[in-house]
């Protein structure tokens, strides 16, 4: 009898439960420590990227870096 409460209750709950959409932004802040001594940590944070920005809506997001390498990548 428990069991059958119990799978009743979870029915219910996901019935009713709706999922919660977000949006907006969300910034990032990077550094980086190169293990290469070839590779300044500047070197590292001009490549990579200081700042990062994802922006969400409507199901659709955007990201915006600072860094060169997808600049080289392109």
């Amino acid at each position: 009898m428990k069991k059958t409460i119990a799978i009743l209750f979870a029915v219910i709950i996901s019935i009713t439960v709706t999922a919660q959409t977000f949006e907006g932004k969300i910034f990032y802040s990077n550094s980086y420590k190169s293990k290469t001594p070839q590779i300044t940590d500047q070197q590292l944070g001009t490549m990579m990227g200081l700042k990062q920005e994802y922006l969400y809506k409507n199901g659709n997001y955007k990201t915006v870096a600072n860094g060169t390498m997808v600049q080289w990548l392109v």
